[in-house]
This record gives structure tokens, sequence and C-alpha cells, in this order.
């Protein structure tokens, strides 16, 4: 008899374990800040003022992981209170600008905007941790993240002499980093349930080409004139100029790598639906 009531209540402990497991679906739209900012010196990214006597300089630190998020995730329970999802992810990121002008008499009155923004796909294979209630289940995500996107630079000058537009792209590899979500899932009904989530993004980006795909002189395009080694930069570890060598004209520049910050920290909301 005893035998046969541990063997019932075995059955019935792997049927309710068994139950738990289950393949999900997500999808969720969500804001982020961005953290980690940093400066952009070599883009002269700065706010600036000037006059015949002073001159006033503002730092603007950068964060291109700011903007809008666009997630989608699979995954697997494993049981009701771990399982595991790959998410992806758009960002579509917020502009940065700053301002430059010259209001003297020495030389030409001018002003000059520079505009950043970018976007990026991101992969987020992700753990995840989570309690078990009737109606409210909290959980916690930690994963890694594999991007890969683009940065716009936006340069418009216009002096009383001229105006000088134009637009780099950078892109190439592939960035890597960390993400955190901290959030829960209330149940709405036994295979749907609303989310939402902090997310915390830790990731930085460093491209390996830059090309312009704009440049104005007064108006007239003048890419049609360049050759390849002014419309587009290789970045690289390192490298050697050679003075005595001619300029090869039919190839990148090259340039030293630099990073751009990508962290951001933001809250998302969304649907979790229980596929079978």
């Amino acid at each position: 008899m005893k035998k046969t009531l541990s063997l019932f209540v075995l059955i019935i402990a792997c049927g309710t374990v068994f139950s738990q497991r289950h393949f999900f679906g997500e999808i969720s739209l969500g804001y982020a800040l961005g953290t980690s900012k940093t400066n952009l010196d070599q883009l002269n990214f700065a706010n600036t003022t000037e006059d015949e006597f002073s001159y006033k300089y503002d730092q603007v630190n950068v964060s291109l992981g700011q903007g809008l998020n666009i997630k989608g995730a699979f995954g697997y329970m494993f049981n009701e209170n771990l399982g595991f999802e790959i998410g992806g992810s758009y960002l579509i990121g917020s502009t940065t600008t700053t301002k430059e002008q010259y209001s003297g008499d020495f030389f030409d009155a001018y002003k000059r905007e520079r505009a950043l923004s970018a976007r990026m796909f991101r992969i987020n294979p992700s753990l995840i941790v989570c309690g078990s209630f009737q109606r409210f289940n909290p959980f916690v995500k930690f994963g890694f993240i594999l991007g890969n996107g683009s940065i716009k630079y936006e340069h418009n000058y216009n002096s009383d002499s001229g105006t000088l537009n134009y637009t780099r792209i950078y892109s190439g590899d592939m960035a890597l980093g960390f993400s955190t979500n901290l959030g829960g899932y209330l149940n709405l009904t036994e295979s749907v349930a609303l989310l939402f989530e902090l997310q915390t993004i830790n990731l930085s980006y460093a491209p390996t080409h830059g090309e312009y795909t704009r440049y104005d002189l007064d108006g007239v395009d003048q890419l049609p004139t360049f050759t390849t080694s002014q419309k587009e930069i290789e970045y690289v570890d390192d490298y050697i100029t050679d003075l005595n060598a001619d300029l090869n004209e039919s190839s990148p520049q090259k340039s030293l790598r630099y990073s751009f910050a990508f962290g951001s920290v933001g809250l998302n909301f969304g649907v979790k639906i229980k596929i079978w």
C-alpha cells in the first residue's frame, strides 16, 4: 500500500513539473536612456560659442544606446522557475546634436551643427530565473548581446562665404556586451501574460569602416569627383604611414579605430504568449 501511494505521489509530482515545461514567445516595445556616456573629441563633438575675445566650450557626452527599442523573443521554460530565450531587438537611436557659432567681426560669421545617431540590430540569448505565483511571476534575465549596426554622423556648416554639408556612415564588425533584465509577468489567462521589465545594457561598438554618403560644397555634390581614399576610411588598431610611398587613391585611407558607447537603461512593456 505504501509503495502504491508513493508511486502515485511521484506520478502526480512529475506531471506537475512536466506541465510547467513550455515554449513561449514575447514581443515588447520600450525606450532606453543612455548610460556610460563618453565624449567624442575625435569628432569635435561639443558646443562652442565664439566672439572676438572669448571662446566658450561645453562638453557633450554621448551614449548611442538611447532610443526606441523594438524587441521579440522565443524561449523555453524547463520548469516553472528556470528557462532560456533568444531575443532579437532593433534599436532606433535618438539624435544628439551640437552647435558651434561665431558672431565676431574679424572673420565671416558662421554656424556649424553636428548630429549623431545610430541603428542597431541585437541578438540577446538569456537565462531566465522566474518566480511561480498564481497571478504574478517576477523574473530576472542574464544574457549577452551581439549587435550589428551603423552610426550616422552629419555635419552642416553655413557662413557668409559658403556652405559645407556632409554625412558619414560608420559600420562594420560586431558589438559584444551584456544585459540584465528585472521584471515580471502578470498572468491574464493560462497562456497569455503582460510583461514589463527594466533592462540594463553594457555595450560598446568600434566600427571598422567609414564612408561619405553626402558631401556638398556650396550646394554642389562633390562625391562624383572623390577617389576611394577620399570617400572611404578603414579603421584599424595600428597602421604605418610611409612618407616615401605614393598615395594609393584606389584604397580607403586608414585611421585608428575608436569605440562608441551604447550602454543604456530602459523600460519595456509587452506580451508573453505560451505556445505549447
